[in-house]
């Protein structure tokens, strides 16, 4: 399918958007954090990560105007193995690996439409320049079948399994292609 959608940079005014999607109960049983969280807390998050410089973050709306979906790249400092004390691009003459690591949603009723993977597509070359990162991870729990197919299909590879929050995520990783 190839769905008619815009895509724009998230900005202030899509916290409640950000929240109410966050809170569906379809949404919350497919992320690692299940729990419900007040709108004070959600509006004190979002605000950060919209500041911070570590995060990037997109809308998509439809041709109707409304929103349909989210996606969010966090950065990812990963330590050197031989300076575990310096998270930086350049640490003694080894570079640690940068990464970022996806959250994505789309509301319920618009899914298996196709764009979950438009909007991936189309952010992810926008993500790495934005954040100037190579390598874009993806965790999914591993009951997750839809979210697992669409990384697939974005061209993410499995490369093991992570624990988070008590909870068993599929790793995908997209590295940046490099000539």
């Amino acid at each position: 399918m190839n769905p008619a959608y815009t895509v724009r940079p998230a900005t202030a005014i899509d916290s409640r958007f950000i929240y109410l999607l966050s809170s569906d109960p379809r949404i919350r049983e497919q992320s690692t954090r299940s729990d419900f969280f007040e709108y004070a807390e959600h509006e004190r998050w979002y605000e950060e990560k919209l500041s911070n410089g570590l995060n990037a973050i997109w809308i998509m709306e439809a041709p109707h105007g409304l929103p349909v979906g989210m996606v969010r790249y966090g950065k990812v400092l990963v330590d050197c193995e031989w300076c575990p004390d310096t998270p930086s691009r350049h640490c003694c003459k080894w570079e640690a690996e940068l990464q970022a690591e996806i959250a994505i949603a789309i509301v319920p009723s618009e899914q298996r439409k196709g764009y979950g993977l438009a909007l991936l597509r189309e952010t992810m070359p926008l993500a790495r320049d934005w954040l100037s990162v190579d390598t874009l991870v993806a965790l999914v729990l591993r009951n997750n079948r839809g979210s697992r197919a669409l990384f697939r299909c974005a061209g993410f590879r499995y490369v093991g399994c992570e624990v988070r929050m008590n909870k068993v995520h599929a790793r995908y990783e997209s590295e940046e292609d490099r000539p």
